[in-house]
């Protein structure tokens, strides 16, 4: 069995305070018993993005290599949280706010019955959508990472399609190779945000 992301963080902060300076050490174990909480775990109700508030806090206090560890996705959930996640009360709470198509396009048709995320978008882009989204996410690949491709790639996108009259059509995915974890990962601290922001009308 794996061992957790918060256990394999508070390891890895407390191996990179051994070989610090005392003063820097101190703040090493600081981050690594707040990690042992589960306090920046990928799904953790702390912050609005967990793993982007660690970063944050450590190049705050200047521990620039360490968080690029962050940002490369060293320390992200694993499949396995991200499916007890999902199962759990919280995340289902966040799936059922999810419109039918929408968890259809990102979970799996039968996520929300069996309590656990499935491949994102694994059915076929829809025939009306499916040339524009092809042309589409070709050039933004393009603009974003020119013609480096594969895991060479330093920006990931993902692009979502759906109608605005009636529901009958579903949520069109496509993305420029993103690991489907990342994305769940991604849609989850989204929604958060959403949740945590006012309603807004009008134009600036």
């Amino acid at each position: 069995m794996k061992m957790p992301t918060r256990l394999r963080l508070a390891a890895a902060l407390r191996e990179a305070a051994a070989q610090a300076q005392p003063h820097n050490a101190a703040k090493y174990e600081a981050f690594a018993k707040r990690a042992e909480t589960g306090e920046f775990d990928d799904f953790a109700d702390t912050y609005v993005c967990p793993i982007t508030q660690l970063n944050h806090e450590l190049m705050a206090a200047g521990f620039t290599k360490f968080a690029a560890r962050v940002r490369d996705g060293e320390f992200d959930a694993t499949k396995e949280e991200s499916d007890a996640w999902a199962a759990s009360p919280a995340g289902q709470e966040t799936m059922a706010q999810l419109s039918p198509e929408m968890r259809a396009a990102l979970f799996g048709d039968d996520a929300p019955r069996q309590g656990h995320a499935q491949s994102l978008g694994d059915a076929p882009i829809e025939d009306q959508y499916r040339q524009q989204m092809n042309d589409i996410a070709r050039t933004l690949d393009m603009i974003f990472n020119g013609q480096v491709g594969g895991p060479g790639r330093q920006t990931g996108f993902v692009l979502l399609v759906f109608p605005f009259a009636g529901h009958e059509g579903r949520c069109n995915y496509i993305s420029n190779g993103a690991d489907r974890r990342d994305i769940v990962v991604l849609m989850k601290e989204q929604i958060k945000r959403f949740e945590g922001q006012p309603d807004v009308k009008g134009t600036a």
